[in-house]
């Protein structure tokens, strides 16, 4: 397997987004990306579980990293459609998400990923994202 693009730091870095929320990505490889996540209180809904919106962002966040760890020249990925499924509630703090690309082509990466807490399944989702070279 050849050297990651994008190292988890570089991925940590880049967005501010990122850094308001406290998303760390733990590990980049070939297409794939892992994220961990600290829930704190303002990231739930009324309910007192985790916030759609977070588990979504988590979940694009993820499969961006997957898209860009696989494009060798170093396009930066633009989310074109993003689906979820969410398969139980999340209360713990602790969340891991788990993504890989699953199709590569000259413009566009499709991706999967899957949200555990507590070590179960809790969300799963796909993206395709299609890559644009960043302007400095």
């Amino acid at each position: 397997m050849e050297k990651p693009i994008i190292s988890p730091p570089q991925a940590n870095s880049e967005s501010p987004f990122l850094k308001l929320l406290n998303i760390h990505c733990s590990e980049v490889g070939e297409g794939k990306s892992e994220i961990n996540f600290l829930l704190k209180d303002e990231h739930k809904n009324s309910w007192g579980v985790a916030h759609g919106g977070i588990i979504l962002t988590l979940l694009d966040v993820a499969m961006a990293v997957a898209a860009k760890s696989s494009d060798r020249s170093g396009r930066s990925p633009l989310t074109l459609g993003l689906h979820a499924n969410f398969l139980g509630v999340i209360t713990s703090e602790e969340i891991k998400v788990i993504a890989e690309t699953i199709k590569l082509t000259t413009t566009m990466a499709f991706t999967e990923a899957k949200l555990y807490s507590n070590n179960l399944l809790c969300a799963s989702g796909t993206a395709n994202f299609k890559f644009f070279k960043q302007k400095n």
